[in-house]
């Protein structure tokens, strides 16, 4: 399902005059696709070989992250291109330009052949989106790069030890076709108003753990938060999230999941994921949604949504396996909402250490049931 981006995507001609506007489209396999237009500013950027004295083509690339976003200017169509193969040990830090609009988006990306560049941030932040005083944050693309917490021992972070993170209001984001691991939430989406169409799509998001009281909450792979509204998240895959083993502290609890929409969230669809080996619940919808076609394997809770009407359909749960703190798996568990529509799921081959009360559904707490 997920590959190395194609080395197609990352070859821009500098020339752009004969360019009449930027098209935002999905290839025939199914990948987003990003043309700059006539007025996008192309910035390279190469840690190998490039400097910051440089103009920024293709020839003579810029060599920081620090400097290459300072290029890019808002309201635009501009693309700021990562060489593939190589690393930076920084962090691209507060992202506070906003795309021109949603044909006309900004890129952040990459260009050549090989391995997806490597942002090794430390116990930073990979990249946040905040617009400054609070205006919105629109029309921003985040293609094909690895992002790693590479210092980061559960214990030295902060809320802001993120891979990706979008906190502030606004509109069109897509994240597609990175690896973001080894954070204390390896995507953040807790905006402070209303956000609109956040996709995060095709992804490789594993290993996102925390020690004690670390950031001041908990772990997850990826959490929404209240504000959002119509998020896609579709073809990804999560492995390993909320725990690390051989950690002290670090150990499976039941307050970290691969996927977590808080309360508040609404017209959520979580489509076609493979999620795996969660601390605990591998979707947690706590204000309903739609989850369809997903495969979920060995997470203690397949399921979980309330507060909001739900569909369940064509998902395979497998392999349930222990509670952090009792002998209990469940496949899907809904609570507190006015319809539920389940159809089409298999859920099989519990390997709980207990012998009793395991739980395919669980509903409870006033659920209409479709």
């Amino acid at each position: 399902m997920l590959r190395q981006p194609s080395e197609a995507r990352g070859k821009f001609v500098e020339s752009l005059e004969t360019r009449r506007l930027l098209a935002v489209s999905m290839t025939a396999d199914g990948w987003t696709n990003i043309t700059p237009s006539s007025t996008s500013r192309l910035i390279y950027v190469s840690s190998s070989t490039g400097s910051d004295s440089n103009p920024g083509t293709q020839a003579k690339p810029i060599k920081s992250l620090a400097k290459a976003k300072t290029l890019v200017r808002d309201k635009s169509a501009d693309q700021v291109l990562l060489k593939r193969g190589d690393t930076w040990n920084e962090s691209f830090g507060d992202w506070t330009v906003s795309g021109k609009s949603a044909q006309e988006m900004i890129l952040i990306g990459a260009y050549g052949t090989g391995a997806r560049p490597k942002i090794y941030s430390g116990n930073n932040m990979g990249i946040t989106l905040a617009q400054k005083y609070s205006l919105p944050l629109n029309n921003v693309a985040i293609i094909g790069l690895e992002f790693f917490a590479n210092t980061f021992n559960g214990s030295n972070g902060s809320f802001k030890t993120s891979g990706i993170r979008v906190m502030r209001g606004g509109s069109n984001v897509i994240i597609e076709d990175n690896y973001i691991r080894g954070y204390k939430d390896n995507i953040t989406l807790d905006t402070d108003y209303a956000f609109n169409g956040l996709k995060v799509r095709r992804n490789v998001i594993a290993d996102s753990y925390k020690v004690g009281s670390t950031g001041g909450s908990h772990s997850q792979g990826l959490y929404g938060g209240p504000n959002l509204r119509n998020t896609l998240i579709e073809e990804n895959i999560f492995d390993h999230n909320g725990h690390k083993a051989g950690v002290r502290g670090a150990g499976a609890t039941m307050f970290n999941h691969s996927v977590y929409m808080q309360t508040g969230s609404t017209g959520t669809i979580v489509r076609n994921n493979i999620i795996a080996r969660s601390s605990m619940r591998a979707i947690l919808l706590r204000g309903g949604g739609v989850a369809e076609g997903n495969l979920l394997v060995r997470n203690p809770v397949g399921i979980q949504a309330g507060n909001g009407s739900t569909t369940a359909n064509n998902n395979v749960i497998l392999e349930g396996n222990d509670l952090p703190v009792q002998q209990l798996g469940k496949g899907i568990e809904v609570f507190s909402m006015n319809t539920f529509n389940a159809r089409n799921n298999i859920i099989a081959h519990d390997i709980s250490t207990g012998i009793y009360n395991n739980i395919a559904f669980n509903i409870q707490g006033g659920v209409g049931t479709g």
